[in-house]
């Protein structure tokens, strides 16, 4: 039977937060190793070309800064490309909505598990954004969040959520 499963997310340039309905109370999600806030950093590792997110990703890039990508969500809409390097001289690119996307999907992946989901349920969310976004800004963060695998329900400036 599909459930459907309501979530905040407050998708920061620094940390991403998700809170969600548990009975009656409001539960912010914690994070391995970084507490309620996943850090919104993403390392692509050269060698394998795996995607690593959160505090682990931060940690990884101290090694290979070239690698990791930090604050995007500044750019988000605008024609900011990434290029990191993978071995024999070649790069991966990413747009700031890619990697917004995979931060949402390492989210979506914590609230699966926490929530005990199955494959059946939707995730719905609510998205925070700063208040100074622009319309581009704005679909390009739906554009991420359904890339992720959310059903988003719309996204709201900060100062509305709070």
């Amino acid at each position: 039977m599909k459930n459907n499963v309501y979530v905040g997310i407050d998708l920061g340039t620094t940390n991403t937060l998700v809170a969600y309905k548990k009975k009656e109370n409001i539960e912010i999600l914690k994070f391995m190793g970084s507490g309620n806030v996943l850090p919104s950093v993403l390392f692509l590792d050269p060698e394998t070309q795996e995607i690593v997110v959160g505090g682990d990703a931060y940690r990884e890039g101290n090694f290979a800064p070239e690698n990791r990508i930090k604050s995007a969500k500044t750019f988000i809409g605008r024609d900011k490309i990434y290029e990191l390097p993978v071995k024999d001289g070649k790069h991966v690119t990413m747009t700031p909505t890619d990697v917004a996307t995979e931060v949402l999907k390492s989210a979506k992946s914590r609230i699966i598990k926490k929530l005990k989901l199955t494959d059946d349920d939707e995730i719905c969310a609510v998205i925070t954004v700063p208040a100074a976004f622009s319309g581009i800004q704005k679909e390009e963060t739906k554009k991420a969040a359904e890339n992720a695998g959310l059903k988003c329900l719309g996204v709201r400036p900060e100062p509305v959520a709070a």
